[in-house]
């Protein structure tokens, strides 16, 4: 475990998200004089993650910003590719019309 990968998976939009909640269900449970506070943060914390954790709110921003560019054809000689991990996203795949895969 380096530095690097500690500190990516401490500013992970999702962990920053848990942690609004959790810091405001702390001072709810906690401190009693802090209510609007800790209301305000679980209630921020709860609209963030409806946003980007259940609805397809992320998929619609990289949309945007991927068909910004146009595609680049691949040249008539290829007879074929090799994927060496991951796997190709069907859905996606079908809505850009070229193989999508994950990483």
């Amino acid at each position: 475990m380096t530095t690097r990968w500690l500190i990516w998976s401490l500013v992970l939009p999702s962990q920053i998200i848990a942690g609004t909640i959790v810091a405001g269900a702390l001072l709810l449970a906690i401190w009693r004089g802090r209510g609007r506070l800790a209301t305000l943060l679980v209630f921020s914390g709860a609209v963030l993650l409806l946003l980007f954790g259940f609805l397809p709110t992320a998929h619609r921003l990289a949309y945007a910003l991927e068909s910004r560019f146009p595609v680049t054809p691949l040249p008539g000689d290829v007879t074929g590719i090799i994927v060496i991990g991951g796997g190709e996203r069907v859905s996606t795949s079908e809505l850009y019309g070229e193989p999508q895969l994950n990483a």
